[in-house]
């Protein structure tokens, strides 16, 4: 290996530790995109429900909520971290009217969350 091959060499691997070492350093990446909502939820009011949302300090919001005469279905939009920090946000979702035994769909996954109505029995 002659002088100028093994100072390219050198180089490219001072350029490459310096790439590495750079992107270790870079803050988490994060994107604000609808996200999952907690599988349970419970009513705080007849017309109010408190659900958790799959984010931590991402300032969720409402993005959409669809009342019908049997569902209530909601998407939440939030800015996720990754890595994420370890908690969950929360949202209170108001709605026209009682949500009753109408069921809560979540439109990010499609799934039904389960809504304990004990709070407002006691």
């Amino acid at each position: 290996m002659t002088w100028n091959t093994s100072r390219a060499w050198h180089a490219a691997a001072a350029a490459l530790a310096l790439t590495v070492l750079a992107s270790a350093c870079a803050p988490p990446a994060e994107e604000r995109r609808p996200v999952e909502l907690d599988e349970f939820a419970y009513l705080v009011e007849a017309h109010v429900v408190s659900v958790g949302v799959f984010s931590c300090n991402g300032e969720p919001e409402i993005t959409e909520l669809v009342e019908k005469h049997t569902t209530v279905s909601v998407e939440v939009t939030s800015t996720v971290r990754n890595p994420g920090d370890a908690c969950m946000d929360g949202i209170a979702i108001e709605l026209d009217q009682p949500l009753a035994d109408r069921k809560l769909i979540d439109l990010t996954s499609g799934q039904t969350i389960a809504v304990d109505r004990a709070q407002l029995d006691d």
